[in-house]
């Protein structure tokens, strides 16, 4: 016979608490029970025993039915860690001893505890999951991963790997970072203040195995662009939990905005960009002051353009923007590349 999806769902979640007793030293069990046709997630105090009926029963504690979610299970966890009074059970049962019932209190806190630890687990694991779909949609998921782990925070916290390069590239987020949103804004942040120059900074071209020029700076600027395209592959996640579009026009938006990006860059490093060629009428029609101007203000518009398609903020856009103008006067007085 089929499981319903609730009972799945019960038993997905049921998984994710044990695990958490288990790292926590919870001596406590936790499994589905059924009353009144109904599901229950039941609590289980394995190492309290009760002779008050004449034989050993572990103290048990049925949640509500819906609960079904490790969230859920935190909330009623705490629940009854608030509500549960043992000078009260004390006075019920006074044949029982009385150190039994502050045992059970004390386990309750120590199950809410590892229950709120297994609600962040399943948060992260929701948002790999999501943001690893629209990794695979967009044909990211041989240069970058998300996975969860436990890394030098002791705790589980998300981690963006680069793949495909030779320098061990990986951020490992603060386990604060637990939705979508939360880890979309922290990796959009992470790309624009990615600076390739700081970053080169602590390596030495063909030593420690960092490949040697031109390669070794390539790897860098790769480096900075998955950034990007790890923050823009968020900001789609996150379009798709707000169902603001779904996952394939999502995804197909975003290709179209990076094969846009690419063209863009490949255009602005081709030498007719940098030298426009021509007659010397075309040229000269091209190179009056107003058209430099309308040229350099068109190029900036379309820039600012794709950083905000990026998810890049206005607040952020305008700080960019004002660290530009203070190197326009510098442009002028550097001395021109050879041709």
């Amino acid at each position: 016979m089929r499981k319903s999806a609730i009972w799945e769902q019960m038993e997905k979640t049921a998984a994710i608490v044990q695990d958490a007793f288990h790292d926590a030293g919870v001596d406590a069990s936790i499994h589905i029970g059924e009353s009144d046709n109904r599901q229950h997630l039941v609590f289980r105090l394995d190492g309290i025993g009760n002779t008050t009926y004449g034989y050993d029963r572990h103290p048990v504690f049925q949640l509500p039915s819906s609960c079904r979610t490790a969230e859920d299970v935190a909330d009623e966890a705490n629940k009854l860690r608030a509500t549960y009074d043992p000078l009260r059970m004390k006075r019920i049962h006074p044949d029982s001893p009385p150190e039994r019932f502050d045992a059970v209190a004390e386990s309750l806190a120590r199950i809410t505890d590892a229950c709120f630890t297994a609600a962040r687990t399943e948060r992260l694991a929701h948002t790999a999951d999501a943001i690893g779909t629209v990794f695979q949609k967009l044909g990211l998921e041989h240069d970058a991963e998300i996975c969860v782990e436990n890394g030098r925070y002791d705790e589980p916290n998300l981690t963006f790997r680069i793949c495909n390069i030779r320098k061990d590239e990986t951020c490992e987020l603060m386990p604060g970072y637990q939705t979508i949103a939360e880890v979309a804004d922290a990796m959009r942040r992470k790309s624009l203040n990615y600076d390739v120059g700081e970053e080169k900074r602590y390596w030495t071209p063909g030593e420690d195995g960092a490949p040697e020029e031109p390669e070794f700076t390539q790897e860098f600027e790769h480096i900075r662009k998955m950034y990007g395209r790890i923050a823009d592959a968020c900001d789609t996640a996150l379009k798709v939990e707000r169902k603001e579009l779904d996952l394939e026009d999502a995804c197909e938006a975003r290709l179209a905005l990076w094969d846009k990006q690419d063209k863009d860059e490949a255009r602005r490093d081709s030498p007719d960009f940098l030298h426009p060629s021509g007659s010397p009428e075309e040229t000269a029609d091209r190179l009056d002051v107003e058209s430099m101007k309308d040229r350099m203000l068109a190029g900036l518009r379309e820039t600012i353009k794709d950083l905000r398609d990026s998810g890049a903020s206005d607040k952020e856009i305008d700080k960019a923007l004002g660290k530009v103008r203070k190197e326009l006067p510098k442009l002028t007085q550097e001395k021109p590349q050879g041709r």
